[in-house]
Order: C-alpha cells, then structure tokens, then sequence
C-alpha cells in the first residue's frame, strides 16, 4: 500500500527525519503537513516550516509560492498523514492487540477498567484516552484529543511497542473515525456503549454520526484484518447496539452485555453505595469503586472485553475491584471533609437527578455535594 508522501521525499531525494503538522516542531529533515484547520491555516505557517529546516511540504492547496524544499500536492491529506506515519513509524500497530472503545458515553471510564483488568493478568498495557495517555499506568501527557491525530497516534504506538507493551486500549471518537486517524490500525476487539445527541455540529445528522460510530465495526469485519480472533463487544440495551448487532450478524464474533436485555454477560443484584457498588455477573460476585448504574454498564463492557481476549475470570474480578477511580469520572475528592465530594465531568443532568434520588436514601455523612462541570457537547471545540 505505501506512503505517497513518502515516495515523493525519496524521489525528490530528501532524508525524512520525522513527520509534524505544527511548524514550531519542525526541525531538519521533517516533513510538514500543511493542515486547514477551524482556528488556522497551516499553509500560511510554511514559511516557518521550511526556515525550520523541512525537508518536504504537503498541503491540498496548490502551491502559491516558489519554495526552496519538495511540494506534494495531497487530494486526501487525512488520508496521506496516516499512511505516512503508520510506515515511517514502522506499522507498530501491527504487533499490538488493539482494543478500540466507542459510544457517546462511557468511553473512558472503560478503557480505564479494561487497563486494570489487563494489568492484573500480568500485561503491560498501553492506554489512549480523553484524560491522559499511558504507558503501563505511567502517564506520557495530559491528552488534547481523545483521539490522538494519525501522526502522534502512531508516534506513541512505535514508543508503546519499543517499551513491551502487548495490550492497547483507546477511545476511539467520532471524529477520528471520520478524519481517518486510525487508518492501518487492525483491531482485535472493538466496543460500543451507547448512541446519544452528541457532535451533530461536525456530523450534520444523527445518521452520519452512527455511520461513522459504525466504521469501528467495519474494521473487525475486513478481510484484510489479519487479527486472529476479531470480537465485537455490544450494549444489547442501547436501541443502535442491537442495530449494530444485527449488522454485524454472523460477520464476526459478538460478545453482548446489558441489564435489561437478554446478553451474553448480564448484570444482577445491583447494590449501590456511597463508596461503590456490588453486583453479580452471570452468577459470579463483584465489586467496584466506581459509583451509579451507569458504570455497572461500564464494568460489565471491560469484562467482556476481557473475556474476549482470554482473561481469565479470577483475574477480570481483581481488575475490577483495583481500579480505585477515573479523573474527573464521579472522582471521589478526599481532604479530610466530613462530607461527600464528587468531580463529576460530562453527565447529562437526567442522570445526575437519578443519582440523586437512589444516593438519598444511603447518606451517611453530613452533606452530600457535587463538584458538577457542564459541557456544551455541541461547541465548536467539542471532539
């Protein structure tokens, strides 16, 4: 398949050191990616780039300038970045078991779980989510995207790779899904959550925002995946996971979780508390730090996951139970108060109401407080 880009560098006879769309990065040898972003035009920083030292220019717009470097007029700049960094990084991904998560919520509180459940079954987990990006539990850096664009992505799989890890677990966002950022990634297991209103300022209808959600899945089912034992991992309860399912039907293997709905991993006898929450799997008795019904949801997508990837079941319970919290994520914050303090982070205000009433009646301290950001899903910045 190739790197177009690349092959314009090697006929132009130009040494590529490294790949960067932000022009303060570039040193010499790099080739800079002029992107058309909301907020700037990278075409009016290529001046800067080729200062900088660029080896080799790429941008859709033709060429206003004569320059002293290699120009690469791109039809499909999306596109070249991934196909650029997936070869110049080495296709790291290719040696990685990529557990890929998607859904409107939900996200990150899984990937979390799963990076626990993993880590107690002795892996050395990689992880790549709104909050942070991790190399076994250590954090590389606070997270801009949830969804690194392709160049970093495939930067910090090749460093995921070089220090052992075997296991990826990201957030996989609409938005990189439409703007190809994981291209070249093959993905053993993929997760849906749920489908809400959300991004519709990017994806125009609530149609194009399930087919995007959709390509994840598309990915599991191409015959040029080479991963040997492909699962897709479905919330039976949510109305778009069970169109997904019946899309996916006898196209791969479906794991399915849920409380309602009959699933291959149910959750029963539910018992919340202020400090977290006890339930049973199939029979088999668990417990988490995470509080609310939702993240009961959350756990019961980890252990499918986790299954799917041959976890034993002593070890998915351990996992579970270690995770003490998710930044930001109903995070209990603990000062000393006599009281409960929460940080709660992208939480509609119906479920909050819920919380509410079914944490009533269990208070034991002297206040019950929330520490309650709200996020207008449908801002520009959104992602």
């Amino acid at each position: 398949m190739g790197s177009s880009v690349l092959e314009q560098a090697r006929l132009a006879g130009a040494k590529v050191t490294g790949l960067t769309f932000r022009s303060q990065e570039v040193r010499p040898g790099f080739v800079f990616f002029a992107l058309k972003g909301a907020n700037a035009d990278g075409n009016t920083f290529i001046p800067e780039a080729v200062r900088r030292g660029a080896s080799l220019v790429v941008s859709e717009q033709p060429l206003q300038t004569s320059l002293s470097v290699p120009f690469y007029q791109s039809t499909d700049i999306d596109k070249d970045m991934a196909d650029a960094a997936y070869e110049f990084y080495g296709r790291p991904s290719d040696a990685l078991r990529m557990i890929g998560v998607t859904g409107t919520k939900g996200k990150t509180s899984i990937a979390y779980l799963v990076e626990s459940i993993l880590t107690a079954a002795g892996q050395k987990v990689g992880a790549l989510g709104t909050v942070s990006y991790r190399i076994g539990g250590r954090k590389i850096c606070d997270a801009p995207n949830t969804t690194p664009a392709a160049l970093p992505l495939f930067n910090l799989l090749a460093e995921m790779k070089k220090e052992n890890c075997q296991t990826v677990v990201m957030e996989v966002s609409s938005h990189a899904l439409e703007l190809q950022r994981v291209r070249h990634i093959w993905y053993d297991t993929a997760i849906f959550t749920n489908l809400q209103r959300d991004h519709l300022d990017f994806h125009q209808t609530f149609e194009n925002y399930f087919n995007a959600k959709v390509k994840l899945f598309n990915n599991l089912v191409d015959p040029q995946n080479p991963k040997p034992n492909r699962t897709a991992v479905i919330n039976a309860d949510d109305p778009y996971g069970q169109k997904l399912i019946n899309l996916l039907q006898d196209r791969v293997r479906v794991v399915t979780f849920g409380l309602e709905q009959k699933a291959d991993f149910c959750a029963t006898n539910i018992r919340e508390f202020l400090t977290h929450t006890k339930f049973e799997v199939n029979g088999r008795k668990a417990r988490i730090s995470l509080l609310g019904r939702h993240n009961v949801y959350n756990a019961l997508a980890a252990w499918a996951a986790a299954f799917a990837n041959g976890v034993p079941t002593e070890k998915i319970v351990q996992g579970l139970a270690a995770l003490p919290g998710v930044p930001g994520r109903m995070e209990r914050i603990n000062a000393g108060q006599d009281f409960l303090l929460l940080w709660i982070l992208h939480i509609p205000m119906n479920h909050l109401r819920a919380l509410l009433q079914r944490w009533l009646p269990l208070r034991k301290a002297r206040f019950l407080w929330f520490s309650v950001a709200a996020v207008n899903a449908t801002a520009p910045n959104a992602r």
